[in-house]
């Protein structure tokens, strides 16, 4: 998601961490398997390259930030929240 400036990634599942990794092959995969979902916030405007996550340094844009998105997921899914759990429409 992306709005005034800055970008909101959430990732659901497990992913590899390839960071400081150096591949043996470049048709095996290789890095650090991470178990669970992750989110990385960049601010475009001052790194456009999304070179640096703010994420720990801003955890309450990460959490206003992953509100509206959990919200526009459920919407586009057509699943209504009820008392914080979800139900199928």
């Amino acid at each position: 998601m992306i709005k005034d400036g800055w970008k909101l990634i959430h990732y659901f599942g497990d992913y590899l961490d390839t960071t400081g990794a150096t591949p043996p092959d470049k048709n095996v995969p290789f890095g650090k398997l991470v178990l669970g979902p992750r989110t990385e916030l960049y601010h475009l405007t001052d790194a456009p390259s999304e070179t640096r996550d703010l994420a720990a340094e801003q955890p309450g844009r990460v959490k206003v930030g992953s509100a509206r998105c959990q919200g526009s997921v459920i919407m586009a899914a057509g699943i209504a929240p009820i008392c914080g759990r979800t139900a199928i429409t």
